[in-house]
């Protein structure tokens, strides 16, 4: 996917592309995230294995909590902030279109 948004000669286009690729997958990364951490935490909490975590030769334990609440950070909040700011900068850089489309959408009244 990312040659072929490459190719194209507009970066919003190729943007525009990629997002189009990417979003039906989003809620499926969310939802295996999530999933994994409930089991992660179930199992920690069905064999009472809290302390573990702090157990040096179980070193690996901590760093596969580390590295989900990492992904987990990116895919819940980062993301969601990125599309933020994405659409704040398109704010900034296009409001006269944005305000021609979002009086588009606004239905006309009649005179009174």
């Amino acid at each position: 996917m990312k040659p072929r948004a490459g190719a194209l000669a507009d970066a919003h286009a190729a943007l525009a592309a990629f997002e189009a690729f990417e979003n039906p997958f989003a809620a499926q990364a969310r939802f295996s995230i999530l999933l994994a951490g409930l089991s992660r935490f179930y199992m920690l909490n069905k064999t009472q294995a809290w302390t573990l975590l702090l157990d040096p030769p179980f070193w690996w334990l901590a760093l596969m909590v580390a590295v989900w609440a990492v992904f987990a950070l990116v895919v819940f909040v980062l993301d969601r902030r990125h599309e933020q700011m994405s659409a704040i900068r398109l704010i900034f850089d296009q409001p006269k279109a944005l305000l021609a489309a979002a009086e588009e959408q606004v239905p006309k009244r009649a005179p009174a």
